[in-house]
């Protein structure tokens, strides 16, 4: 069997968006991604980021990011790497800053019992990207538009899984 790791973070240090977001989603993170481990390769995560879709070691990646909680996915070497392909192939993609002001009006918007535009521009946030691999390759179901999850989204979907799975 392989696996992968569904994870959420938050930076060392203080950075105004990462605390923007924890504030507002009401979590002690900011940040979700998927990490790949291997005996073949260093463990590796991929997540949007600094601009853009990328990969990153997973050591350098913990120099700045502290792990809050990672739930690992168990499957078959053939789906991994249908997932590892599917990952290589969005790699590069911009990171898409707006779908942020995107997530935020939706959800007063429906705090407010209105519905918020379902625009989604190009480029992925961390909690999209993620989410679209649970749920393009996975078979995750979610309440809400990708391009419109969260870190908590991510989060609770993974608490589910986790607990359906134990």
């Amino acid at each position: 069997m392989s696996q992968i790791f569904v994870g959420v973070s938050m930076p060392h240090k203080f950075k105004l968006g990462a605390e923007s977001i924890k504030w507002w989603i009401g979590a002690p993170y900011s940040h979700a991604y998927i990490r790949f481990e291997s005996s073949e390769i260093p463990s590796t995560v991929y997540h949007a980021a600094h601009g853009m879709v990328h990969f990153k070691a997973y050591d350098n990646f913990l120099i700045d990011n502290a792990v809050f909680e990672e739930f690992k996915i168990e499957m078959d070497n053939d789906k991994r790497i249908e997932i590892l392909t599917e990952c290589i192939n969005i790699a590069g993609e911009p990171y898409d800053k707006t779908d942020l002001i995107y997530i935020l009006a939706s959800d007063i918007a429906n705090k407010l019992g209105k519905k918020a535009s379902n625009y989604d521009g190009p480029g992925y946030i961390c909690s999209e990207l993620v989410g679209k691999i649970l749920i393009e390759k996975l078979g995750f179901i979610f309440a809400k538009p990708t391009h419109l999850l969260s870190p908590k989204d991510i989060f609770d979907a993974m608490e589910k899984y986790e607990s359906s799975h134990s």
